[in-house]
Formats: structure tokens, sequence, C-alpha cells
């Protein structure tokens, strides 16, 4: 995994953390560490598992992940989502949108080290 980025701590354990500014700080709403990801590819397919576009994985946590989207897509509030690193297929919930960043929710694995 990459470097860990953030933490959810009440504390300012982490060094990462400790030298954001305050109000990126205070935003932290996740349940687990987000950790950064060197350029990782990524999959978005609709329920029916067409492809809908390539992103990039901008971080992941263990249930969820960041994602950079190309201009002008939007994907629907439940979408699967292939990580190209891990080989795997995961129905997932957008539970985010800023920009052409989107937050999503792991819901469950469809397929281990599934090759499209």
């Amino acid at each position: 995994m990459g470097r860990q980025i953030e933490s959810n701590g009440a504390g300012d354990e982490n060094p990462w953390r400790a030298s954001l500014p305050e109000t990126r700080r205070s935003k932290d709403k996740r349940g687990e560490p987000r950790f950064g990801t060197k350029l990782r590819g990524g999959r978005i397919y609709d329920a029916q598992q067409r492809l809908i576009c390539h992103c990039v994985v901008r971080d992941r946590s263990a249930n969820g992940a960041r994602l950079l989207l190309p201009k002008n897509v939007a994907p629907p509030g439940q979408i699967c989502f292939f990580d190209e690193e891990l080989k795997e297929l995961f129905r997932a919930q957008v539970r985010w949108r800023q920009d052409r960043e989107i937050g999503i929710l792991k819901l469950r694995l469809v397929t281990e080290r599934w090759t499209s």
C-alpha cells in the first residue's frame, strides 16, 4: 500500500495529517485511514457491467476509494468498480461528488481476479 496521508483519529499522531491545513483536517469524515496510491487505474461499470469510463484511483481505504473521472462523466449512484491493481470487481455506492472526483463505498466483492 501507499503512505498513509490522513487519520480519522482524535489526535494528530500522524505527521502527514498534522502538516495539513486545519480546514482540511476538520473535514475528515472517513471511518478508516486513507492511503495514497501511485498512479493506479480503475474502471467504472454500470449495474449490467457495461463500461462507463476509466478512472484514476487517487487514494483508497479498506472500504472505499477516491476516484478521478474524465470530464463530463456522471456515473449513477450504484456502480461496479474494477480495481486494476487488485484485479477485483466490487459493487459500490457513490457517496460524494466534487468536480471530477467521486468517493465510493465498496458494498460487495463481485469477483476476485476478474480479467476484462
